[in-house]
C-alpha cells in the first residue's frame, strides 16, 4: 500500500510539473501572439472572444506544410479560441455560448439533451452539453485540459 501512495505521489509531482511547463508554453504563445500584434503600428491584441466564424484556420504557412497535414491557425487565432472556450461553463446561457464561440458545426439530442458540436480542421473537435433550461451543464474542450 505504501508501494502505491509513493506512487501517486509520485504522479501528482509529474502532472503537477506539465501543467508549470504547459503554462509556460501558453504564456510565451501569448506574448509571441501579443508581440506580433503590437509591432505594426501598434495595433490592438485579438479579443478575448473571437466567433468561431471568424477564425481562419488556412494559416498562411499551408505551403510550407506537408499535404497530409491539416491546415494549422496562426497562433493569435489559437490564443483567441482557447479564451473563447474558457468562458464556456458550467451555468452559461446558449445565447452566451453563441456569442463567445459562433453558430455549431452540429447540433444534436443525445439522451433528449441538446449538444452542440464544433470541429475545427487541425485542431480538433469540441463538445457543449445542455441542461433543459438552455444552460451549459457541461463541455468537452477541443484543448488538452489538464486538471487535478
Amino acid at each position: 500500500m505504501s508501494q502505491l501512495r509513493r506512487e501517486v505521489e509520485q504522479l501528482k509531482r509529474s502532472m503537477h510539473e506539465m501543467q508549470t511547463r504547459l503554462q509556460a508554453v501558453e504564456a510565451g504563445l501569448e506574448q509571441v501572439a501579443g508581440g506580433a500584434a503590437a509591432a505594426p503600428a501598434a495595433a490592438e491584441p485579438a479579443p478575448a472572444t473571437t466567433p468561431r466564424s471568424a477564425i481562419d484556420t488556412t494559416a498562411s504557412n499551408a505551403a510550407a506544410t506537408p499535404a497530409k497535414t491539416p491546415p494549422q491557425p496562426a497562433n493569435t487565432e489559437l490564443v483567441a479560441l482557447k479564451r473563447a472556450w474558457a468562458g464556456v461553463r458550467p451555468g452559461v446561457a446558449s445565447e452566451q455560448v453563441k456569442a463567445l464561440l459562433g453558430s455549431a458545426s452540429q447540433e444534436l439530442k443525445i439522451n433528449g439533451k441538446l449538444t452542440w458540436y464544433y470541429s475545427y480542421p487541425g485542431i480538433g473537435a469540441g463538445s457543449i452539453f445542455f441542461n433543459d433550461d438552455g444552460r451549459v451543464s457541461s463541455r468537452k474542450s477541443p484543448f488538452l485540459e489538464l486538471t487535478w
